[in-house]
């Protein structure tokens, strides 16, 4: 609960729309809570971001876009977001006792509206088992693993995880916590210019941050055993503060300029820093040059080709250089050329987690094969027959195998599985999510893509399944052996999953025509050891016959076929 509230404050930082600070306040209230203990704090303009075409992107990326994170922070945190006026998330100095950095603090986050906070509205959605008491001038309300601070009508301090301890501990511990928040007493002096940068000048993002000694030390003693390429990077970790901070300018070209300071102990140290940052860029540089060169397509085929351009043209932006202590980064960005090449990336991310999770599918089902070969010294039959008509496909009998027993009672196995009853049966009931293709989500039509092969009975060369034969995991063994032979595949034409149907083959005759549902002529593929590759689809016909017989005794060179 803890980490999807802390991700609906990130949440807020981006889609509320108002602008500008708390009524009442000359100056923003969120510098009170950094002091020394601090060691990082991130301050949103929310209103400011939100116009930004990269951050619109990323929302509308978000399932149900901006409507859907809307509804979730009012419905978890009991807060208007077209209200919030900033954000301020915190997060405190590690702890390091004999060289070992200590479990952290729980970060902490400031929420700033323009309208008065609905607390009620708020403490509603901490649930019943809560305590509100008066700690001083602040109203405190503790519930199970977190807390909440009323500071005014219109701001309120959140800690989304208080580590689980009791209410009587908590309602001491956290008063003397926020005193000494407040207190703001022995700030290191260049802390407190970068407080005072972040307070008293306007930046649509700014990030704050110093570095203990002790972090430091530690930072050290790792980079001792780092590779000699890291090593080369060992200057940065004498930074002792500094920040990022990014301005919105639309309807500039360059519309999101960038500066960062990083701040070193002395000037040598800040040049050794600057050395490291130009080998970081140089080398970025010959890593883009290795990269395709040609001009390609905007697709998921040639996504590195297409980024490499554009990341080419942005280190060349990156300018950085000192100035006595300090290192100062700057670069100016067209956040427009910049969308095309996130969405793509997004695109690529949810591909490899869609490729992650169907492999997943298919590896689970090849498991519940091998135990429903355990209980029956055979694997499941493609289909069940009766009087040489099809009653069900493998895919029910292996219900009891993926958690869906409940559906497999209901159904009336000794019947067809489109009799009157068992229709019924499928209609009612949700397809089980195994059979669920992620990259598709085909669950409510009820197709499934996941598909075996099997030969008739009259067929003369084995070949996946046996139609009304008994197959066994040792006949596997004898020749080709279970991690050479293809058991299953994501073919690209689905059927009902209930359906006793599934890819026909007759090693004597043509191979049947497969279709990919990936970008690219790509499918993954289940051999009967429950292992998953990743292969051409449109290999040839010599090499798929390899694959799916399973007594041919052919080798097979998976170099040359596996993506």
């Amino acid at each position: 609960m803890s980490r999807r509230i802390m991700s609906l404050i990130v949440a807020l930082l981006v889609i509320s729309e108002a602008v500008g600070q708390s009524p009442g306040n000359d100056k923003p209230t969120f510098t009170r809570f950094i002091g020394p203990q601090t060691m990082l704090f991130i301050h949103y303009r929310a209103g400011e971001l939100l116009q930004i075409p990269v951050v619109q992107s990323i929302i509308a990326s978000v399932p149900g876009g901006k409507e859907q994170m809307v509804k979730a922070i009012r419905n978890d945190l009991g807060i208007n977001v077209d209200d919030v006026d900033t954000v301020t998330m915190y997060i405190d100095q590690l702890v390091i006792v004999d060289g070992r950095p200590q479990p952290p603090r729980s970060p902490y986050a400031l929420l700033t509206t323009t309208k008065n906070l609905d607390f009620a509205s708020i403490r509603r959605t901490m649930g019943t088992n809560q305590k509100t008491i008066q700690t001083g001038k602040y109203e405190l309300t503790i519930r199970a693993k977190h807390a909440l601070f009323r500071l005014d009508d219109h701001s309120a301090l959140l800690f989304p995880d208080t580590g689980g301890k009791d209410f009587e501990t908590l309602k001491n511990e956290l008063p003397a916590r926020l005193a000494s928040l407040e207190a703001g007493a022995n700030v290191p002096e260049r802390w407190k210019q970068i407080i005072s940068i972040a307070g008293n000048q306007k930046h649509s993002f700014f990030m704050g941050f110093q570095i203990s000694a002790e972090l430091s030390k530690l930072a050290e003693e790792q980079f001792k055993t780092a590779p000699p390429m890291a090593a080369r990077f060992q200057a940065l970790i004498k930074v002792e503060s500094g920040y990022v901070a990014m301005n919105y300018i639309p309807g500039q070209a360059e519309d999101c300029h960038f500066k960062s300071v990083m701040q070193f102990r002395d000037a040598p140290s800040a040049k050794a820093g600057l050395d490291a940052i130009k080998f970081g860029l140089a080398t970025g540089r010959v890593a883009i040059n290795s990269l395709p060169k040609k001009e390609a397509p905007r697709n998921l085929e040639n996504f590195w080709a297409f980024a490499a351009g554009y990341a080419k043209k942005q280190l060349d932006l990156i300018k950085p250089e000192q100035h006595e202590n300090e290192v100062i980064i700057t670069y100016q960005m067209n956040s427009r050329e910049f969308v095309p090449v996130l969405t793509l990336a997004i695109e690529k991310v949810r591909y490899a987690a869609d490729k992650m999770l169907s492999g997943s599918n298919m590896r689970q089902l090849m498991i519940a094969m091998h135990n429903y070969h355990n209980d029956y010294n055979q694997l499941p039959p493609v289909m069940s027959l009766k009087e040489g008509k099809p009653l069900h496909s493998w895919r029910i009998h292996l219900l009891p195998y993926v958690e869906q027993d409940n559906l497999y009672r209901q159904l009336r196995l000794d019947e067809p599985w489109d009799s009157e009853h068992n229709k019924k049966v499928f209609e009612s009931n949700p397809m089980p999510k195994i059979f669920e293709h992620p990259l598709k989500k085909d669950g409510a039509n009820k197709m499934t893509y996941y598909q075996v092969f099997y030969r008739s009975a009259g067929a003369k060369q084995p070949a996946g399944f046996r139609l009304g034969v008994k197959l066994t995991l040792g006949q596997l063994t004898v020749k080709d052996g279970t991690g050479n032979t293809v058991a299953m595949v994501e073919n690209g034409k689905p059927v009902l999953w209930y359906m006793p149907e599934d890819i026909e083959f007759d090693a004597a005759t043509g191979f049947p025509k497969l279709t990919s549902i990936w970008p690219g002529k790509r499918m993954q593929v289940a051999l009967f050891d429950a292992s998953i590759h990743t292969i051409k689809h449109d290999l040839d016909e010599a090499t798929w016959k390899a694959l799916v017989t399973w007594n041919g005794g052919e080798q097979i060179d998976w170099s040359k076929i596996e993506e």
